[in-house]
């Protein structure tokens, strides 16, 4: 059953211990179904020492997920190479990632991402924040909204269902606010 346009979401925060299995399976179902990340480095993100896992609901359906991710230092300094963000990503200027943003189609276009970066922004404590993306709309109209600038190069990225058709990813900053 479909939720009223006008109802609003709530949000549940958890740490990957204090997500059950059928949570966790339910968080990386949506993040795949929006084909931005593969479902492998979803599972292996969402059970990173840290991480906390952020779940919107719309009555009772869950309507999209994002998390509070702790990038590990190797994908910390992938990212700032040459052939991608060519920009540095120090670890005690940007503990954490904003990532695996995802809402439901039927929950689309009613301001959910933008709730769902809120949250994460909340719990990061003002600490310096990064995200990557290739969604125009985060890019350019909701993590701006939140402090994030674009830095860096974009780079080529793939999509998970079809490795053959590229993107453009971006990398954008929060720093942290005293």
């Amino acid at each position: 059953m479909k939720a009223p346009q006008n109802m609003p979401a709530r949000f549940q925060r958890y740490t990957s211990e204090q997500a059950s299995a059928d949570e966790k399976e339910s968080f990386i179902e949506l993040v795949r179904s929006r084909e931005a990340v593969q479902e492998e480095f979803v599972r292996a993100g969402i059970e990173r020492r840290g991480a906390l896992l952020i779940f919107g609901f719309v009555g009772e359906s869950l309507a999209g997920v994002a998390a509070l991710k702790v990038p590990s230092k190797s994908y910390r300094s992938g990212l700032s190479r040459p052939q991608k963000s060519g920009y540095p990503l120090p670890q005690q200027h940007f503990p954490f990632e904003l990532g695996y943003v995802a809402v439901a189609k039927d929950h689309e276009g009613r301001g959910l991402g933008t709730d769902l970066v809120r949250e994460v922004v909340e719990v990061s404590g003002g600490k310096g924040l990064f995200a990557t993306t290739s969604n125009v709309g985060m890019l350019e109209h909701i993590l701006p909204r939140f402090g994030f600038k674009r830095v860096g190069q974009s780079w080529a990225g793939q999509q998970s269902s079809e490795p053959q058709i590229t993107y453009n990813l971006h990398l954008l900053v929060r720093h942290a606010k005293n």
